[in-house]
């Protein structure tokens, strides 16, 4: 095992040894800072880029008919806004964040007016 670090050791020593013989001889036409920066932008520019801006819905609950709502920052999973009306006894109304899926599954229920919908506070 000692054997075998000692040639990684040699090796790792090697690598180390030509990439300064290279940059001394001018083979990399950007240094090595400039490189991590670059790839430090590009990181930061990817991540910037997936996340995103969250979803706004309208949110309240309300045994009623009506209700006055506030604003909800949905998570990521909830992907929808939606606007529940359940129209027989019990009445109530519910604004919020929920999944397309479950939003459309409240539209083929009985006696549920549903709007579903995907930008902010569309609800």
């Amino acid at each position: 095992m000692t054997g075998l670090r000692d040639i990684r050791l040699v090796v790792f020593v090697e690598a180390i040894r030509k990439t300064t013989d290279d940059t001394k001889r001018g083979l990399f036409l950007i240094s090595p800072l400039v490189n991590m920066h670059a790839l430090f932008a590009c990181a930061f520019l990817v991540l910037s880029l997936s996340s995103g801006e969250a979803l706004k819905c309208n949110f309240c609950v309300s045994k009623s008919d009506s209700c006055v709502p506030s604003t909800q920052t949905c998570p990521p999973y909830l992907n929808a806004c939606a606007s529940v009306l359940f129209i027989s006894p019990p009445l109530g109304i519910t604004r919020s964040c929920m999944s397309m899926s479950t939003c459309q599954t409240y539209q083929q229920m009985p006696n549920v007016a549903a709007i579903c919908c995907s930008s902010d506070l569309c609800n």
